[in-house]
């Protein structure tokens, strides 16, 4: 080994920030060592690594090393190679060793403008990190400390190409003529390099040693901390401290003629169709754009988190209204090329249907972003951002801080309190007048954030009652707990290719679902939709359907119960919750739970579910046992089964174990009941399943035509004996009819105990 240094005191010399941390290390049963990052002792705060852009955090952390072994490292500026294998790149440079496996790591720095937190080298299992904290410990040496860090600044190939062919425009030295030209548009001096990546179709511009901020251009950095980012479509300079800045390129129009040209960027005099494509591909590539149902999304900033790290994804703009604004601000060459006739309508479609190169935004369902940090709904852990894995997208931002308590509470506790949606329901006497009622609710809610079979609950919950009831208030706040590309909806008018909203979104939304919303869904593919099982679904202008493995969930609202013929396999499956009018309403309740208690809503609906399965773990939901629950099953019965209604309007009809009634009888009963109604419903069939439902069964008794005795098949009882020469009289057993028209209906009401007014 050859002399060595104090890592902090070569941090501190390199002007690298560091600050330490409450690391701790363990071994598991394979003999690896996991590392767990726990809050500060002396105020409870968990460190993030975007903590390092604020210098007096990290000054005033850097006052507690003594209290701590570990400490984390900034690879924004100064990177480092990461060796993890048996290779070791052998790099002249300092380098410290690993925590864990005691391995090197190099500190290099020249990679502007990769966005990237880490990326493979051409080593195997070794790793650039060029964008997170870097574990050390404090005590640790830094080796080679006499060295300078090696500068990779245009030659980043010889570290990230694996195949031997290197990007031409990587080049650790402009030509004079460019060196000037950018001189003259950003005021500097000296030389300027280049660098490109095989993930990106830009140019990253860097000055050699010029520290001037190309953003504001009127102060100077200790280091080089900017560049230029240039590509087909876009120029902006990017610097580690004070931002982004748009260039305008029409300013010094011929400036970046010649320097585009130079990098073989220029725009061709005769433009095809081919050309302007590519043009849309390098603009999207470049500003990290992706697609999602008609529209492109584009990356969004976080906190403190760049959008170039692609947390977080909003709508920018239609496809056709993007490639408006697209070549509308191009040079002449590509505008005229996109105002051919078929030129617009042949890039929608190639938007719509080719997705090499311009991605389609897919939203992880397992994580929720918060402004300092994750939650990962199925493990039910909170991160940081350091941890944030590359290429993930959130499936809901949710502008609010997490506070990691919440995890270990229960959903009941003060903490969680939502002074304005717990008030709406509290308003509504069906729900908040039980407290089982209010869990069910609460906790279907939450459920909406799992996929169907990841949980004993299936069952779909459904808002009835009269306009302005706070339904669609309580709807669209729920809404808002997932990003709107998620939420996909049944198209009734389209009938059976209605369902195909269940290929491509997380969770199935409607606020004003129609009364015959399940007659058009199909009622066995409803039953099968909630209970998670395969159901096809027929795509226009396609032979073949799609069988697809349902795993969204289903949350209805409307003024109507569904109307559907029923035996109890539908109403199994839907959770109604009844709102009644409310006086003194405000129209600004949405608003408000939307503004300043949307993350509260969240992790209150999360935690009753959690609470809803505890309670009930596998038993299914038409056996939980709650009277709200049973009395509408009642109510959708008599609404919607014709038979279950009969037999409990006619007081003559008894449910006696030992006793059985004639089935005709119970069919001429049944059609005088309903002889005079304008609705009349179809003949009752012995096979009716309504009859098991409640406790019936419909038996027959065979008999001999000739001589009355029990028939039996192959089995003769008389002369006239033949398999065809039977009678059949069917019964419900179970069932007792007696009238009772005729006996006095006895009243327990004394008219003088009643208040006259």
């Amino acid at each position: 080994m050859t002399d060595s240094k104090s890592l902090i005191e070569f941090l501190t010399e390199n002007r690298i920030n560091w600050f330490p941390i409450n690391l701790e290390l363990k071994t598991n049963k394979k003999n690896v060592i996991k590392k767990k990052l726990k809050p500060y002792n002396e105020n409870g705060e968990m460190p993030s690594y975007n903590d390092m852009c604020n210098i007096e955090v990290v000054e005033k952390r850097q006052k507690l090393v003594d209290n701590y072994e570990y400490i984390w490292v900034d690879t924004r500026f100064t990177n480092q190679i990461d060796v993890d294998g048996e290779i070791d790149p052998n790099i002249d440079t300092p380098y410290t060793l690993s925590v864990s496996k005691q391995k090197r790591h190099y500190f290099v720095k020249g990679f502007y403008g990769l966005m990237r937190k880490r990326i493979d080298t051409k080593w195997d299992k070794v790793e650039l990190l060029c964008g997170q904290g870097s574990y050390a410990r404090k005590d640790g040496l830094v080796y080679n400390f006499e060295k300078n860090i090696k500068d990779y600044c245009g030659t980043v190939d010889e570290v990230l190409v694996k195949d031997g062919k290197p990007a031409t425009n990587s080049r650790p030295s402009l030509n004079d003529t460019i060196c000037s030209s950018l001189n003259e548009i950003f005021i500097t001096l000296g030389k300027w390099r280049s660098n490109c990546y095989s993930s990106s179709k830009s140019i990253i511009l860097i000055p050699n040693d010029d520290k001037t901020c190309l953003v504001t251009q009127d102060k100077k950095h200790s280091c080089v901390k900017c560049f230029v980012v240039l590509s087909k479509t876009s120029c902006y300079v990017r610097c580690h401290k004070c931002g982004d800045r748009k260039i305008d390129v029409k300013k010094n129009n011929s400036s970046w003629k010649l320097i585009r040209n130079y990098f073989d960027m220029g725009t061709e005099d005769n433009v095809t169709y081919d050309v302007i494509q590519d043009y849309l591909d390098d603009h999207c590539i470049g500003h990290g754009l992706m697609k999602k149902d008609g529209y492109i999304m584009e990356p969004c900033k976080i906190g403190e988190i760049d959008s170039s790290v692609g947390i977080e994804f909003v709508k920018r703009a239609r496809y056709g209204d993007f490639l408006d604004k697209l070549f509308r601000e191009a040079d002449s060459p590509y505008k005229k090329a996109y105002k051919k006739p078929t030129a617009k309508k042949n890039l929608i479609e190639y938007l719509s249907n080719i997705h090499t190169d311009i991605l389609i935004l897919k939203r992880d369902p397992n994580i929720i972003c918060f402004n300092n940090g994750f939650l990962k709904l199925k493990q039910w852990t909170f991160h940081r951002f350091d941890k944030w894995e590359e290429g993930l997208v959130a499936k809901k931002y949710i502008p609010f801080e997490f506070e990691v308590d919440w995890l270990n509470m229960e959903w009941t506790d003060p903490e969680l309190n939502c002074e304005v949606f717990d008030k709406i329901i509290n308003d509504q006497p069906q729900i908040s007048g039980c407290d089982d009622v209010r869990l069910a609710f609460y906790g279907l809610l939450g459920s909406l954030h799992y996929p169907v079979g990841g949980d004993p609950l299936k069952v779909a919950p459904y808002l009835v009652g009269t306009s302005g009831t706070g339904k669609s208030t309580i709807v669209n706040i729920i809404m808002n707990t997932f990003s709107s590309e998620c939420i996909g909806a049944i198209n009734y008018k389209e009938g059976t290719f209605g369902k195909s909203a269940f290929l491509d979104h997380e969770v199935i939304m409607d606020s004003d679902a129609p009364a015959n919303m399940i007659v058009s869904f199909g009622k066995t593919d409803f039953q099968k939709a909630v209970s998670g099982e395969t159901i096809a679904i027929p795509i226009k202008n396609q032979k073949q359907e799609e069988q697809h493995k349902v795993t969204q969930r289903m949350f209805f609202c409307s003024q109507y119960m569904q109307d559907v013929q029923d035996t109890g396999e539908v109403i199994r499956r839907i959770a109604y919750f009844g709102f009644e009018p409310v006086e003194n309403t405000r129209s600004d309740l949405e608003e408000y739970c939307i503004n300043n208690e949307l993350h509260k809503i969240l992790m209150k609906i999360l935690l009753a579910r959690r609470a809803l399965i505890k309670r009930y773990r596998k038993t299914p939901f038409h056996e939980w046992n709650i009277p709200y629950f049973d009395s509408r099953r009642d109510d959708i019965l008599m609404e919607n089964n014709y038979i279950y209604r009969f037999i409990s309007e006619n007081k003559n009809f008894r449910i006696r174990k030992k006793r059985r009634y004639p089935f005709q009888d119970f069919v001429q009963l049944f059609y005088d009941y309903y002889k005079g109604q304008p609705k009349r419903p179809k003949k009752p069939k012995t096979t009716d399943v309504m009859f098991t439902k409640m406790g019936l069964a419909v038996v027959k008794d065979i008999e001999c035509k000739d001589c009355g005795r029990p028939f039996s098949l192959h089995c003769k009882c008389c002369e006239g004996y033949s398999p065809n020469n039977k009678t059949m009289t069917y019964y419900i057993r179970g069932l007792d009819y007696e009238d009772f028209s005729d006996k006095p209906t006895i009243c327990d009401i004394d008219d003088d105990n009643l208040d006259l007014v």
